[in-house]
């Protein structure tokens, strides 16, 4: 009995999950079932942190040649001594890749760290992230990674910039926001946190705020929100007199002018009125706005008399919602006479976010974005139509007696992940979606100013759009400071190609004399070729150099630039166009707006009429309407024919909006061919891209190997609702061809 004893307990000492079990007095054969028992163990317990030390701690956005280093540790958190495989890699975004690991055996609370110096001889985007898995095992117990972007000086860092294009929101990071080009951050002023009781003032919350950007040369731009209204005001009364309310707030406003005057860049009376009000102000939309109409006239009169030599920004519009648009800007300029110098919108690329974090370590360079509208389930740029919500909000304010044109959006994004690391295709997705937002913004005139929201991941109000998080900065964040070196005080640019899947841009920057390019594929990748000028530099989206006097690479979502001297602007131009096989260009055959009535087209029947409503038209006053499913009493059919027998590719463009459309519902284009109709496609609400009361552009293209391109092409527009209360709205119908060369 002693021998067998002996030799459980050496079965003890060599496996730690096996208790023994010893029944005295009792046969071991009779309780061979109980003689081994696993007993309940704690699962491992580690903790790892990564964690730049860079000086002053900078959040991750160090400039050439600075001393980085980053200190990566993992520590035993649990209760008893444990080993694991400690794992730590740094990757550069050119794919450079180094690896280091231990075996660690730990007692409670003991740790192992180690310390790497990043790379900073050039500008790029690296990546420390560190692990730990059970010895000679691949179970991931514990990881954590931190971000470097190393990115070139501001052209503006030691000076303040009043014509700099870029801003953002919760710059809580002064000196990462000055590093990265940021020269505006809008920051919220409630009045309730601000004048607690009447005449009573705390500012310590904004204090803080202007004092840091001001050491950094960063503007303030305070956004003062209306509907935080404190308790002893009294309150909004919806057809009421309000001059008590009206004069409160118009003294608060004037106290926020004398007090930060000297540091500001501008004023922002509320955001999204129509979100913010709606929450605060019974009847907001019902009385057409004219509460927000008044609250503005009150605030723009108390800034314009403490701080006249500060632009005013009046309404933040969201995305193309109608009572965001019509009922807000028609309110504003119809209270304010003299109209605003800077209007807003806030015209998000898309409502959804990008993917997933992808399973596991793996090369940042893999940009696995050849199925992203699949993969991502997102618009792209180009789809989102950036350029033209701008337009229309444009339009609107000039109709409405504001008569400018000048647009400082305070808010654009696209969002990623709330939990990714820093690591894979879709955080460098985000970084090339962030780029081609500043890029395409930048072609509408009038634009002066564009504010990322937003600049810290984590932000007060989303964790989703931002290009800091912690101490650590995103590809974003390199990619944003890139395009602020390259552009600084570019002019608009222009579309050399903006093909469906192929942009280049070009831009003009008359101070240093030179022209910018920007290239960049809307989805997907394609080899792209093409003999430069002498001079010429490429660049990538980290602000590395890849070549000079040519480009020869693969391109994809993030943008490539081009620098050259004016004078061989030119002869780029040809070369990109040549190489990007821009098409010849289109022959406008019809662009029908509406405003003279049907014009080109014939109704079929009472559900097919014009609407005489600005609210529903996209340029204009006028409509097109299709309402219900009566078949012909609800279609529209363009009344003349048109010859495109000569034409190798027609095009089909309009805008079109639903209103009081259920998902499942739909309207059709169709094609007469010469001899017969045939479809075109057909447009249905709620599939994730289409919904109610949201404008839509749509463009449908005709190739000659696939469709027959006759001379008696007519085209027609049917509605599919369910009744005549169901209605969509279209309008600007352009068709236009390439000729056969």
């Amino acid at each position: 009995m002693m021998r067998f004893i002996e030799m459980l307990c050496g079965i003890k000492r060599s496996v730690k999950n096996v208790a023994v079990v010893l029944l005295a007095g009792t046969s071991l054969s009779a309780h061979g079932s109980v003689l081994f028992q696993v007993s309940s163990q704690p699962a491992p317990r580690w903790y790892i942190k990564v964690q730049n030390q860079m000086e002053n701690q900078y959040d991750g956005v160090a400039f050439t040649n600075e001393i980085v280093k980053v200190r990566a540790l993992v520590k035993n958190t649990g209760d008893r001594s444990q080993s694991c495989t400690f794992h730590v890699e740094v990757e550069t975004d050119d794919g450079q890749l180094e690896q280091y690991q231990w075996n660690v055996e730990k007692a409670p609370l003991e740790s192992f760290a180690y310390t790497v110096t990043i790379p900073t001889d050039r500008f790029g985007f690296s990546e420390v992230r560190a692990w730990c898995t059970d010895v000679g095992g691949t179970h991931v117990l514990a990881k954590s990674n931190c971000g470097i972007a190393v990115v070139p000086t501001p052209r503006n860092y030691h000076a303040y910039d009043d014509q700099s294009f870029c801003g953002a929101t919760y710059v809580n990071e002064s000196e990462a926001g000055r590093r990265l080009g940021i020269k505006y951050n809008r920051i919220y002023v409630k009045w309730d946190r601000h004048e607690p009781v009447q005449g009573q003032f705390d500012w310590s919350y904004i204090d803080g705020f202007v004092d840091a950007h001001t050491n950094a040369f960063i503007y303030s731009l305070p956004t003062i929100r209306v509907e935080s209204v404190p308790d002893w005001v009294t309150p909004w009364e919806t057809g009421g007199d309000n001059t008590e309310f009206l004069s409160a707030w118009s003294n608060f406003v004037r106290q926020v002018a004398v007090r930060y005057g000297d540091a500001v860049g501008g004023y922002m009376i509320g955001a999204e009125p129509g979100r913010s009000l709606g929450q605060s102000f019974g009847g907001w939309l019902a009385t057409g706005g004219t509460c927000y109409g008044k609250m503005l006239e009150a605030a723009t009169g108390a800034l314009n008399e403490a701080d006249p030599d500060s632009p005013v920004i009046a309404f933040a519009t969201t995305r193309t919602t109608l009572e965001h648009k019509d009922v807000f800007i028609r309110a504003a300029h119809g209270t304010h006479a003299a109209g605003y110098e800077y209007i807003s919108h806030h015209a998000y690329p898309s409502p959804r976010t990008i993917g997933a974090e992808t399973a596991g370590p793996g090369a940042m360079t893999v940009m696995d974005d050849s199925n992203w509208p699949n993969r991502f389930g997102i618009e792209n740029v180009r789809d989102a139509g950036i350029r033209r919500q701008y337009q229309k909000v444009q339009h609107l304010s000039a109709e409405f007696g504001g008569g400018t044109t000048n647009l400082w959006p305070t808010e654009i994004g696209y969002t990623a992940p709330t939990d990714v690391g820093l690591i894979g295709p879709e955080l460098f997705m985000h970084a090339g979606l962030c780029a081609q937002v500043y890029c395409v913004a930048r072609t509408v005139p009038g634009v002066k100013r564009l504010m990322w929201f937003n600049m810290r991941y984590g932000g007060e109000d989303t964790a989703g759009y931002g290009l800091l998080r912690s101490d650590s900065a995103r590809p974003a964040a390199c990619a944003i400071a890139t395009y602020n070196y390259l552009l600084h005080h570019a002019e608009t640019g222009r579309f050399v190609c903006d093909r469906e899947d192929l942009a280049i841009i070009r831009y003009e920057k008359p101070a240093d004399a030179e022209t910018v390019f920007a290239l960049f594929r809307y989805n997907g990748r394609e080899n792209f070729s093409a003999s430069l000028s002498s001079g010429s530099r490429v660049w990538n989206s980290f602000g590395r150099t890849l070549s000079t006097g040519s480009i020869d690479l693969e391109l994809g979502t993030l943008p490539v630039y081009i620098t050259v001297a004016d004078s061989n602007a030119d002869s780029v131009e040809t070369a990109l166009s040549a190489a990007g096989n821009v098409a010849a260009k289109a022959q406008t055959l019809l662009c029908e707006s509406f405003e003279s009535g049907f014009g080109s087209f014939t109704s079929s029947g009472t559900n097919c009429l014009i609407c005489a409503d600005d609210a529903w038209a996209w340029d204009g006053d006028n409509a097109l309407e299709i309402r219900g499913a009566a078949g012909t009493e609800s279609t529209a059919v363009l009344s003349a024919q048109l010859d495109i027998s000569a034409f190798t590719n027609v095009t089909v463009s309009f805008w079109y909006i639903g209103q009081s459309v259920e998902d499942g519902e739909s309207f059709s284009v169709d094609y007469f061919d010469g001899t017969a109709w045939q479809p075109l496609e057909t447009m249905v609400f709620g599939t994730g891209r289409f919904s109610d009361q949201n404008f839509y552009s749509e463009s449908i293209e005709l190739d000659a190997a696939v469709h027959t391109l006759s001379s008696g092409f007519r085209i027609r527009f049917t509605s599919g609702g369910s009744d005549p209360g169901d209605r969509v709205l279209i309008d600007e119908v352009c068709v236009r061809g390439v000729p056969d060369s």
